[in-house]
């Protein structure tokens, strides 16, 4: 006797491992509705003229051996006159540790992390590199 058992097909595109949401704000797209609602800030402060020169997906290197990071945002802040850079984190991954040591000491300059609740995003930390 053969029993044949329904299988339901599963659609993996479009699935990211973390469960993000994709989101697309201004027709940017975003991997997640996290990072998207972090744009969403940046903008306004842009708006208000609290910052200015709001860039997306800025490579930074760090060390000497050109080690790169792509941060998610970087502005310039118009009060205190200086570039700061921006990343949302959702999940803190093995790789994320290890960025963040490396920004400590190789950093450019400032950089928020910023992270989600119910309320919506909100800065985590700044990590200042040792140099500055």
């Amino acid at each position: 006797m053969t029993v044949t058992v329904p299988v339901k097909r599963v659609d993996l595109m479009g699935w990211h491992k973390y469960g993000a949401k994709k989101t697309t704000i201004d027709g940017i797209s975003f991997p997640s509705k996290g990072e998207a609602e972090t744009y969403s800030v940046l903008l306004l402060l842009q708006k208000g003229e609290v910052i200015s020169g709001l860039n997306l997906q800025e490579t930074v290197y760090l060390t000497k051996a050109k080690i790169s990071y792509k941060t998610d945002f970087s502005f310039t802040a118009l009060k205190a006159v200086e570039k700061v850079w921006v990343e949302f984190k959702g999940v803190e991954t093995d790789r994320w540790r290890l960025i963040k040591k490396l920004w400590k000491h190789y950093g450019p300059g400032r950089l928020q992390v910023y992270k989600a609740n119910n309320r919506g995003v909100y800065l985590h930390e700044e990590i200042i590199p040792s140099g500055e």
